[in-house]
């Protein structure tokens, strides 16, 4: 099965699973422990016999060339034992490593490096039945035998972490109970740890990258996923009521996972600020009317030299000479027709901003009329495929207030924060956060009633002073927001600094931040910025009070269709004719939650960051506007104006996608960058351009739960038959007997011209198989495109391959 738990699928009857390191083979014992130990194939082929004793519980070395395994050996007068062996992987040259007299010495498993061999064993016990043993360790010849554990209870089923740094094993707590837990200890026997105390767990098996376990445990005989260091909830993968799942084994991957759309948080640092020069090589002017400049982003303020797609910043303007806005977006890109900040003759105004980064690492800020002063505060960036890895996001479903100094909400005090005061606020365990595991949270911060003019900033309760950074700036009697992004430090306690005065504050957390990279949700992508919506040239009429605006996202400005989870919006409110607020959430919440993103007195111009999950097709969300938001204002009348910066994905989306090309360079493509198995040799006589894409070549072969795409161009085709369509008829379709529906009909994408076949629910796994054969107009040559599409994430990436699809080149 997937690593999700879906595509569950048997393909011999056997026991204790071992992957083979290149992920294309599986040892296995026998069901019934007497036939010894056999092989089959990833796909369930080649099923091959390596010995024939009573032999259990295989493990390949690293370098793949050897298998360790226990074997059973009755003896007379009843001391019967397993021991360790050792045989090649085509299972010549059996070797007993040793073992010791009556003993149970099972569960193999090899250091990272092949020289040592981590084993349960109960030669120091005599009440075998009661499963008491230790972990061993010993060099991969059997010498130099040491003992790790030493528990009255009883330690087993060992398995040694990727790093090598540790060895995870379970252990009773109570000889006469079944009920254990995961421990691990380090190879020379140190620091045994409780990792989880998820009880009555079983056999465990790391993840290759360490960051995950997958477990036999609960009181189902289920699997289970846990994170590699034991925090947060287990999650269930199998719930087979009438089986029980014991072992398992996790496939080596060839590649390590993408850091595409990853977050890494800072602690907040300036990297521009016109006043004094930082940023400008010295230079101390502000920024003119209709002028521009760039900024290095990458190498600075903990910023990533390379690797880094997009940045997150506060960014502050000061001292403005007129009524202006300021654009921030790409280096080098086309400036686009949106504002991240507005802003009036004397004010200070910040807001945050999310940008992707563009040449050089670098990013420009505009300013429409009059001179300014701008200021950066780089809060954390997000890598690009090749960057660090990071954070995911998690968006809250429903927006949740932690705190009101007004009124004591969130168990803080009643009062303002006063002058060179901190609020210090524990934000784990709240509000749909985690109490565990996050590295950064998304919040929504308000100030109000302030008493002069002053300052906010935000930051993690382990930094020792705050840092020259601000998140809001106001002035008395102003009620000011602005969306913050924070790490979280081990604590889990974030400091809220007052700099003047005294003032009110509310937060409202939106998201988090954690290290659990499973699967492709979280990812950000960044988009050139675009105005998506403008009351004022769209409706010609302001918001109305206490209405509700949907609007649609997804499918628009870049946001796709399927596989955005949340977008990132900067939205601002111009011409309020009344002191109000505006409240931005998803369209399927049947309520207005108690939180606002903009506050506004009348006739001033807001603009707020804005981090929104987008609607799912439940609760109360409109169906003719999937993907949709809802924009409430409360009083009088207010024009809103919604400008787009990217989104977070969700499952069903691949983050990237690369273009690739046949070994002749005829066919060009874009395909999902985990499709990182390609095949591109010309066959035929006279050879003709041949392209084969997928996560797994072999699989996508020979079983229906991997994608993948196989691209043909022919002009043998084209002249042995007057259509595509009698092409196609000449094929030989005998897999899509394995599919339930079968459907035929014309295709043209204004591209191609010809037939298709759709087929679906095909294999176990409910598999989709889409069959194009098609010719482009004015060309001498056919195509052939087959897709298997497993997720709707394939479905899209196979319209993204059809669309992208060249062969143009092709002479």
């Amino acid at each position: 099965m997937r690593a999700d738990g879906s595509g569950l699928r048997e393909l011999t009857k056997g026991s204790t699973p071992s992957w083979s390191p290149d992920g294309k083979h599986i040892a296995f014992s026998d069901a019934n422990l007497d036939k010894g130990i056999w092989v089959i194939g990833a796909g369930g082929a080649n099923l091959t016999q390596l010995s024939t004793g009573s032999d259990w519980s295989p493990t390949w070395s690293p370098d793949g060339s050897k298998i360790a395994f226990a074997r059973f050996t009755e003896h007379a007068g009843g001391a019967d034992d397993y021991d360790i062996w050792v045989m090649d992987s085509d299972g010549s040259d059996q070797q007993h490593l040793g073992g010791w007299s009556g003993s149970w010495e099972t569960f193999p498993t090899w250091s990272p490096d092949g020289s040592r061999i981590a084993f349960a064993s109960d030669r120091f016990y005599v009440r075998k039945s009661e499963g008491i043993g230790d972990i061993f360790v010993m060099d991969a010849n059997g010498s130099d035998v040491s003992r790790l554990t030493r528990h009255t209870a009883g330690d087993g089923f060992p398995d040694w972490s990727p790093d090598g740094t540790k060895i995870l094993f379970t252990r009773r707590s109570d000889p006469h109970l079944a009920a254990q837990e995961l421990y691990t200890v380090a190879p020379d026997g140190t620091g045994v740890e409780l990792l989880t105390e998820f009880v009555n767990v079983g056999q465990a098996s790391w993840s290759p990258e360490g960051e995950h376990i997958v477990v036999n445990g609960g009181y189902s005989s289920d699997l289970y996923r846990i994170r590699g260091d034991g925090r947060g909830a287990p999650v269930q993968l199998t719930s087979l009521r009438l089986s029980d799942d014991k072992y398992s084994d996790w496939q080596p991957v060839a590649t390590k996972p993408s850091s595409a759309g990853e977050f890494t948080s800072l602690t907040p640092a300036r990297i521009l600020d016109t006043r004094t020069g930082n940023g400008r090589n010295g230079a101390t002017t502000p920024l003119g009317a209709t002028a521009s400049f760039a900024v290095q982003i990458t190498g600075r303020g903990g910023v990533a030299a390379d690797g880094v797609s997009a940045v997150v910043m506060n960014v502050t303007v000061t001292q403005p000479t007129a009524p202006s806005y300021l654009t921030v977006w790409p280096t080098d890109v086309d400036r686009p027709l949106v504002s991240n900040l507005n802003y009036v003759a004397g004010q200070t105004v910040p807001n945050l901003v999310t940008v992707a980064v563009g040449a050089g690492g670098r990013v420009s800020a505009f300013n429409r009329f009059g001179s300014v002063h701008v200021i950066f505060d780089v809060v954390g960036f997000y890598a690009d495929r090749s960057g660090p890895a990071g954070s995911r996001f998690h968006s809250i479903d429903d927006p949740f207030r932690y705190f009101d100094t007004r009124t004591g909400l969130g168990g803080v005090g009643v009062g303002p924060v006063g002058p060179d005061e901190s609020l210090q606020f524990g934000v784990l365990g709240r509000g749909g956060v985690p109490g565990v595991g996050v590295s950064g949270v998304v919040m929504n911060v308000t100030v109000t009633q302030p008493t002069q003019p002053s300052y906010l900033t935000v930051y993690p309760n382990d930094v020792a002073t705050p840092p020259l950074a601000s998140n809001l700036n106001y002035v008395a009697g102003l009620t000011v927001p602005n969306l913050v992004v924070v790490r979280v430090p081990p604590s889990g306690i974030v400091n809220f600094y007052n700099r003047h005065g005294s003032v009110h504050v509310l937060a409202d957390v939106v998201g988090y931040f954690d290290d659990d990279r499973f699967g492709e949700a979280g990812r950000f992508v960044g988009l050139n910025p675009s105005r998506h919506f403008d009351s004022r040239e769209m409706l010609d009429e302001p918001i109305c009070e206490d209405c509700g605006l949907t609007l649609a996202i997804v499918g628009w400005a870049g946001v796709p269709v399927v596989g955005a989870r949340a977008a990132v919006l900067n939205v601002t409110a111009t011409e309020p004719t009344a002191p109000s607020y505006t409240t931005v959430f998803p369209d399927d919440l049947c309520y207005l939650p108690l939180a606002s993103n903009l506050n506004y007195v009348p006739g001033q111009s807001v603009p707020n960051h804005v981090v929104v999950r987008l609607s799912s097709p439940t609760g109360c969300a409109n169906p003719d506007f999937p993907g949709a938001i809802i924009l409430y204002n409360r009083f009088g009348t207010v024009h809103l104006i919604v400008d787009v910066f990217g989104y977070f994905t969700d499952d069903a989306a691949y983050a990237r996608y690369v273009t690739i090309t046949d070994d002749t360079g005829a066919i060009s493509v874009d395909v999902p960058i985990e499709w990182n198995d390609v095949f591109g040799e010309p066959r035929g006589d006279p050879p003709e351009p041949l392209l084969v894409a997928s996560p797994d070549l072999r699989l996508f072969a020979t079983v229906w739960d991997v994608p993948g795409v196989v691209i043909e161009a022919s002009r043998r085709a084209a002249t042995a038959y007057p259509t595509p369509a009698d092409w196609l008829a000449s094929f030989e379709l005998d897999h899509l007997d394995q599919c339930a529906t079968i459907e035929t009909g014309p295709y043209d994408d204004g591209d191609y011209l010809g037939t298709y076949v759709s087929a679906t629910r095909c294999g176990a796994g409910g598999a989709g198989d889409f069959l194009v054969v098609a010719q482009a107009r004015g060309v001498d040559h056919f195509v052939r495109i087959e897709f298997s599409t497993i997720t709707p994430r394939d479905v899209e990436a196979m319209a993204v391959i059809l669309a992208s699809l060249d062969v143009s080149s092709w002479s």
